[in-house]
């Protein structure tokens, strides 16, 4: 079984949903350190009339080291609404925009959402299940108990998981854990994930790469997981 793992992120864009489509089984990686700083992993892009829209979702107590299932939500801001609102006027002349837009609009409507990890594991539940993606999902912290630190963990949650082979991306942050000894030692196949981003039709002229999911769903539909398999490409770690 070939598995990915991942923290759980915002509104992500189309590699994070490839990898999880060319994965048997995808862990949430939400038992680890909530990152500080300015990166993507609370926020992305869509696209409007006047180009890329950043759509952020607001966290608190970040100063407070929290893991990633214990991070809260800002509440009050109404920023749920905001952020349907900017969806809705950037694609409701999107080709596919009414078939797939109720449960999304459900999702930002219907709840206040608390928790930054039971808000976006949902999310990313939600499109999988909207783009037809069968990979098994499972949490981090409910397969291990008490998590170690770094390659470590890694090893333990695709054990807790039965996986025997790893799908790691090329960024930075998964380069970090490899080792391919370690694998190897544990009966673990290592492979990488690339993702070839291409065009594709969109509103709003010009072609806008780097957005997040909801983009590719609404423009292409049906064909979005297609779309992502095509793009992926698994490498053996030998090539």
């Amino acid at each position: 079984m070939l598995a990915s793992i991942h923290q759980p992120v915002y509104l992500p864009w189309q590699p994070y949903f490839g990898k999880i489509a060319s994965s048997d089984a995808f862990i949430f990686l939400d038992d680890v350190q909530y990152p500080g700083g300015k990166g993507f992993f609370n926020r992305n892009c869509i696209k409007g009339a006047n180009g890329s829209i950043l759509l952020t979702a607001p966290v608190t107590g970040r100063s407070e080291r929290l893991s990633v299932k214990d991070q809260a939500l800002s509440t009050g801001s109404g920023w749920q609404m905001k952020h349907w609102k900017s969806i809705a006027s950037s694609y409701a002349k999107a080709k596919f925009f009414s078939e797939y837009s109720p449960p999304i609009q459900s999702f930002f409507l219907d709840q206040e959402w608390l928790q930054f990890s039971d808000m976006t594991v949902a999310f990313i539940k939600l499109m999988c299940g909207l783009m037809h993606i069968k990979t098994r999902i499972y949490l981090a912290s409910e397969l291990v108990a008490a998590p170690r630190s770094g390659l470590d963990h890694i090893l333990e949650l695709l054990d807790g998981c039965g996986a025997g082979a790893y799908l790691s991306g090329t960024g930075e942050g998964s380069m970090r854990y490899m080792d391919a000894d370690s694998y190897k030692a544990k009966g673990v196949a290592l492979h990488w994930h690339e993702y070839a981003q291409r065009p594709y039709p969109q509103l709003w002229g010009a072609y806008v790469p780097d957005l997040c999911i909801l983009d590719l769903l609404f423009n292409l539909g049906p064909q979005a997981l297609e779309e992502l398999l095509s793009c992926s490409n698994i490498k053996p770690h030998d090539v």
